[in-house]
Formats: C-alpha cells, structure tokens, sequence
C-alpha cells in the first residue's frame, strides 16, 4: 500500500527555540514498521514546511495515497490540526483509509470516534506493532483480534483490547530516510538535529503529567545499540545535535553511564541535549566529568517549583535543595542549564510569581522556560481543576496559554508580569557578563543566540505594533534554517 505520514503545521514555544522545529520520531517510528513490512512510505512534515491548509490538501491529491496516517508529539494542541488532515483526506477520496494515534486520541478516543466520522482508526498507545497488524489485515477484515486498535464499522465503532508495551525496544525500525536532513537545523547553532529516544516511560507519577499513563512501563534501549543509531546519523547524515525525547533517560544508572563512555570510546563529535531529573543528576556527581566529554551541551531539568510544599503536591519526588544544588553542580562542568517553572495554577498570584523569579535569579540557571500547567483530561491535575478550566479549545492546550483560572490573578495580568519578570531574569549585567566571557566558545554561541530569540519573542508577545519590525529580523536571524516565528508566552483574557 501506498501510506502518507502527516506531520501537522502546529508551533508555540519552549522547545523550539532551542532546538527548532523537531524531527517527528513518532510517526518516523512507524514509517520503520511499514516500510519493513514492504509499504511505500511518504512523510509530509507540514510543521517544517509551515504549510496552509490548502497546501497540505494539494499534497495528498497529488501523492494520491492508499491511507493517511496523522500524529505528533504535542499531541493535544495539535488534536484540531490532525483531525482536520483526516478530513482533507476524505475530501480528495473517500476511500482514503484514515489512521490517528498519539497520546490524545489514545485516551479521548470515545470522543474522537462519535464526534469524527472521517476517522477510521485509532491506535492506542505505543503505535509500531498495531499499525503493522493493522495494515496486514485490512483486506481480510480480521481486525477484532489487533490489541491496542479502535475502528470504524458503518456508524459503529468498536474498542481492542490494549496491547502490552513493547519489551524489545532496539527490535523497532526507524525511517531515517524519510528526513530531508538540510530541513533540520538548529535553532541556534545550525548544526543538523535529530530527535532520538534512548527509553520511553517514566518511574515517576507527577499529578500534572500524562507521559507515564501511556507509555506504562519504564524500558530503555541496549547501549551499544543506541550508540550505533547515533552513530550512524552522525556518519551518514551529518547529524552532530542530537535532541533526546525522553521523559527520564538516566533512570537506570548503569545503561545511561554505558551510553555515554560508548560515545566517548568512539569518539563521536556531537551535541546532546536531553531533560533529567534532579536527583538523577546529584546521583551522578561524580560522573558528570562523562556527561561533558559526551557531548551534554544542555540538561533540561524538570524542577516545575521552588516550594517543598508545592512539590509535594504534584508527586514530584524531589526536594527544593536537590532543585538548587542539580543547577549549581551541572554549571561547574559548564553544561547549559535550563529550569522548567509551572506558573499558572488555581493559587498563582503576583506575589507568588515574582518569588519565583526572584528564587531564580538567585540560584541562576542559564535559562528559565515557564510552563502553564494544562489540565489535560487522563491526569490527575484535571480532577483537581476541572471546574475551573478556562478553555476546552485544545489548540491553546499548548503550555503557553492560561488554561487554568486563577483565584486572585488576571490571566492578562499574570502573562505580562511573567514577560517582565522574564526580561528582569536575562538583563542582569553579572549574567550577561557570566556569559560573554565563558571558557566554553561552543556554550557561549548558543547561550547567547537562544537569549536574543527569548527576547524577541517576548518582546513579539508585549509590543504589537514593532511585530513586523521583530518577525523582519528574526527572519534575518534563522534566514539558513528558516524557523517560523511563534509567541514564547500565550494570552491572557
């Protein structure tokens, strides 16, 4: 069969403005299964491309597929975007079989299924086994026995069984060659990226997270053979930033520090960045002279908060001085830091925020990337705020939007205060100076670029009348990768 991966044209920020916009392993995943299994496989990457509507509809008239098959990582805000693919599909031929699958679609199927007829199919859950099952039983119809499968007959649609995560992870294909690698460049350094997955789950259950519901288990991959994948884009590819989409790579201490002597052993000249847990790197104090000969250029932390109190609340599993010293021990081998902040919840005031920040400045990370916590429906954060969810317009589900109504704050406010405190965190002569004069030239030149694009951001988000002064240079800035310009903070209402 002929089969079209559709990457949705969906940006906000965060991630990207590091890293720019991001290889889509889910959906190259799968393209690996079918390509094995004797498919021809076409991936349209519309988020890199930054294609309307009418653009999208023109390429899959033109590719004229047997089945469309949609997905992506920022699974909830895109849920609009995919779905609307999957019509586009049927408009050019109804006999277009239709696939949807990622973390949404995997929870909120019932709501997917009765109020979208142009979807065919949902898989649930991790998708490489279950679209191959799918697609070898299409003709025969014999599809009640695929687990992890949801589908359409007539007006009806019917529920599988789940299907068990995959013990075997290295037994999984990954469609490389479906990336025009020129495309994937770095946000800041432009060197070409690759998003990579040494393991997929979390041990952790944080109340705010959704991650360690669907991927169930914690399974991480054979070290070599991870090595050998890096490997093998850096020789090939040319591949030299490698962004790791795990939830908590290092959770086994043994296979994470295997991985990285294996890429010292081969002496491969590359850039990692990747999130961790706090106490993961504390445990790792004495390895870390491993994660920068590696090649860790910047450890992305999840410390969400700066109370003991606050932490506890959503099932962290860290303290605030593992928060404070995992910065301080990271920025001794002058690896890049980077502090996730949730603000925005049912408590957050100015009072709380401004301590926040003032926290910040004081232990000071390289970077500090807010979160506004979005109640999504399988978490336990949603029990907790349901009555007071400002929107179920999932396209502002996004991190960068106020969802959550908070009790003594406007969200316009609380979105203009974050812009300032945002600009009183990287204006600081003593940071500034920190890092014009770094030993590190590498660290220095994407410090510095990954400051100048929060800044304009920040300043696109606050001043509307300069927008088309600030997109004429941005534009000027990532003229070799062409990264599309999108808001670093949301709106307030």
């Amino acid at each position: 069969m002929n089969i079209l991966l559709i990457h949705p044209n969906f940006h906000c920020g965060g991630a990207e403005l590091a890293i720019g916009t991001m290889t889509p392993l889910g959906l190259l995943y799968l393209g690996g299964t079918l390509i094995e299994k004797g498919h021809k496989v076409e991936l349209l990457d519309a988020s890199k491309l930054n294609l309307e509507d009418e653009d999208i509809y023109d390429f899959i008239k033109q590719s004229d597929p047997d089945a469309v098959c949609v997905g992506s990582s920022a699974s909830t805000p895109t849920s609009n975007k995919c779905l609307k693919v999957l019509k586009m599909a049927k408009e050019v031929r109804s006999d277009i079989i239709t696939v949807y699958g990622g973390v949404h679609p995997t929870f909120l199927y019932q709501e997917v299924m009765e109020n979208h007829v142009h979807v065919d199919f949902i898989i649930k859950g991790e998708g490489e086994e279950t679209i191959g099952e799918l697609f070898d039983n299409l003709k025969e119809k014999s599809l009640k026995n695929i687990n992890g499968l949801v589908w359409r007959n007539g007006k009806e649609f019917f529920v599988n069984n789940p299907r068990e995560p995959i013990k075997n992870l290295d037994s999984l294909k990954i469609a490389w060659e479906l990336i025009d690698w020129e495309l994937y460049k770095n946000g800041t350094t432009n060197e070409i990226t690759a998003v990579v997955q040494f393991s997929r789950g979390c041990p952790s259950s944080c109340t705010f997270c959704g991650q360690w519901k669907f991927w169930e288990k914690y399974r991480c991959r054979n070290p070599i053979q991870f090595v050998d994948e890096l490997e093998y884009l850096n020789k090939k590819y040319n591949v030299t930033y490698f962004f790791f989409a795990d939830e908590n790579p290092a959770v086994n201490q043994k296979k994470w520090i295997s991985v990285l002597q294996e890429i010292i052993n081969r002496n491969l000249k590359i850039h990692m960045i990747l999130n961790l847990k706090v106490t993961d790197v504390i445990r790792d104090i004495e390895y870390l002279e491993l994660y920068k000969r590696s090649g860790i250029v910047h450890v992305d932390l999840g410390m969400e908060g700066i109370e003991q109190e606050f932490l506890n609340k959503i099932n962290k599993s860290t303290s605030v001085n593992d928060n404070k010293n995992a910065i301080q021990v990271l920025k001794k081998w002058e690896i890049a830091v980077s502090v996730n902040l949730l603000i925005g919840d049912r408590n957050e005031n100015r009072k709380s925020l401004k301590k926040k920040f003032k926290i910040m400045r004081k232990w000071d990370p390289d970077f500090v990337i807010v979160y506004l916590p979005v109640p999504f429906l399988w978490t336990d954060l949603y029990n907790e705020a349901k009555d007071w969810i400002r929107t179920f317009d999932y396209e502002e589900w996004n991190y960068v939007n106020p969802i959550i109504i908070p009790k003594d704050y406007n969200t316009s406010d609380m979105i203009n205060d974050l812009l300032i405190e945002y600009f009183k965190f990287v204006f600081r002569p003593i940071k500034l100076f920190k890092i014009l004069f770094t030993e590190d030239k590498y660290k220095r030149k994407f410090t510095l670029a990954y400051i100048k694009d929060g800044i304009l951001h920040g300043l696109y988000q606050k001043y509307r009348r300069l927008r088309p002064i600030i997109k004429f240079l941005h534009v000027r800035f990532h003229k070799k990768n062409k990264q599309p310009i999108f808001p670093l903070f949301g709106r307030g209402v």
